[in-house]
């Protein structure tokens, strides 16, 4: 297990990757950690009540395999990348550091394994966020596991077949992320400081990689990225009233949940190509502030029609502790977690949609294999700019190296691939 969650593994591997597998000595948990905990001990920045609650997640790892993923992941990526920023990011462990606030805060029982989780997500965020944004991001991140963990009781009382807590760490790196991926829309006003002009900027965003490679996440940054816990409980009332989200067939309930806002809900008479937030001006299609989506769709009644990839569906999704991870390229909007085959699937209706055009071609299902990332791994794995594109996405692209651990779908525990093959989507009818 230690060896599957190392950097040069989950990027993909080759033979030689084998052969320096074969030669791996693999330590206990305890062991891997130490250091790290003594630093953080040493630097004052884990308490005692953190210091008890990492200690007893190391020893429930012994039995929770998910649990013991994602501490050898924090073992892994826990320290920041440094290489990719042009600032000074921490030398510690900041995602141990998260976990030790996590547990200090209480963990609820059961959501261990989003725990861990949000420790690799919320302690890659704080390395690279600013000193009034790293105050905000362990009570935030808390707030998402009770969150989760209220949601579990209202689905228990509706006797809906699924929990938060049935979910593996890959599908809890998804749910319990707050913001749409780790990019940051664009403005068109600052755009030339990044080396774009108007009409070139069609796409609108940068990763965190490149967006935030000389200026810490800030304050406004983390206003625009992260929903408000009060919008995703306004998302969960929504969609508690109405019986139709609470089918037994996962399938189903995805592919209602979308209908309902890109149906139903999309006012495709307000689809304006630009928006004005804030005196900045944004392409709507890429827009990543839900906020401001929501606040919208409050307001109007409708969701702006120009959405872009499907954020909204990811959220709602979300919100009643469904895992969903919006795809590039391929699927216009999201994907979801479908437990039976381990993989995250599009819905029904968007492969409907993908049925009317070009999307269809061969040559593009075989070759357009992208995700948008959660920053669970502290900046760690390669982020290729796409030609074209610029969009800061980890990208898959044909041919897929024969021993990589993505080739047959997404093994459990392992992190965001779409399958987007034809042979995985037999309803697709290519012409």
């Amino acid at each position: 297990m230690s060896i599957l969650t190392t950097p040069i593994i989950i990027d993909g591997v080759t033979g030689g990757d084998l052969v320096w597998a074969k030669g791996y000595e693999v330590e206990s948990l305890l062991a891997l950690l130490k250091d790290d905990i003594d630093e953080l001990l040493g630097q004052g920045l884990l308490s005692d009540e953190g210091l008890t609650g990492i200690n007893q997640l190391i020893e429930m790892a012994a039995m929770n395999t998910e649990i013991a993923k994602g501490l050898y992941l924090i073992d892994n990526f826990g320290h920041p990348n440094q290489g990719w920023f042009q600032y000074t990011l921490p030398i510690f462990n900041t995602q141990l550091l998260i976990l030790g606030e996590l547990t200090e805060l209480g963990i609820p029982p059961g959501y261990e394994v989003a725990a861990v989780a949000a420790a690799l997500d919320y302690g890659s965020l704080w390395s690279i966020s600013g000193e009034d944004v790293r105050k905000l991001i362990g009570s935030y991140a808390h707030e998402m596991l009770l969150f989760q963990a209220e949601t579990d009781r209202i689905l228990q009382e509706k006797e809906v077949n699924w929990q938060a807590t049935d979910w593996h760490l890959e599908a809890q790196i998804a749910l319990v992320w707050g913001g749409p991926g780790n990019y940051q829309a664009l403005s068109i006003e600052e755009a030339p400081a990044f080396g774009y002009s108007i009409n070139e900027n069609k796409h609108g965003w940068l990763g965190f990689y490149h967006y935030y490679r000389k200026q810490p996440f800030g304050l406004n940054d983390w206003n625009w990225e992260m929903v408000s816990l009060e919008r995703l409980k306004a998302m969960r009332t929504l969609l508690l009233a109405s019986e139709r989200f609470f089918s037994q067939n996962p399938e189903q309930f995805a592919d209602n949940i979308e209908q309902y806002w890109y149906e139903e809900n999309l006012d495709y008479q307000y689809d304006p190509l630009i928006l004005e937030i804030d005196g900045q001006h944004y392409y709507a299609a890429y827009l990543t502030n839900m906020n401001y989506e929501w606040d919208t769709f409050t307001e109007r009644g409708k969701f702006i029609g120009n959405s872009g990839d499907g954020y909204i569906d990811d959220y709602l999704l979300r919100s009643l502790n469904w895992p969903g991870i919006t795809t590039s390229y391929i699927f216009h909007t999201g994907t979801y977690y479908f437990p039976s085959s381990d993989i995250w699937k599009a819905t029904v209706y968007e492969l409907r949609i993908l049925e009317k055009g070009d999307w269809c071609r061969k040559d593009v299902l075989d070759t357009r294999m992208g995700w948008n990332k959660v920053p669970f791994d502290n900046f760690f794995l390669d982020e290729t700019i796409h030609p074209g594109n610029s969009t800061g996405r980890l990208q898959f692209l044909k041919p897929m190296q024969a021993y990589t651990v993505f080739s047959t779908g997404i093994p459990s525990g392992y992190i965001f691939r779409a399958d987007v093959s034809t042979e995985a989507y037999p309803e697709v009818k290519c012409k």
